[in-house]
């Protein structure tokens, strides 16, 4: 399986998140891409930041 179109995704997500860290979108898609390529554990962490915020946001 060829991932590196998801490798380049994922950099560029990585990238984007650091001046936007509270995009939830941004966040779940690079999980997404994570996930696709194996990289479950980090894919995890990204989950559980997602769901954070998400949660957050439903407080308000």
């Amino acid at each position: 399986m060829a991932t590196g179109h998801f490798d380049k995704a994922i950099e560029l997500y990585k990238a984007y998140l650091i001046e936007n860290p509270n995009d939830i979108k941004a966040r779940l898609e690079l999980a997404r891409a994570l996930s696709y390529i194996g990289k479950f554990q980090e894919a995890e962490i990204e989950y559980e930041k997602v769901l954070e915020k998400g949660q957050k946001i439903m407080k308000k």
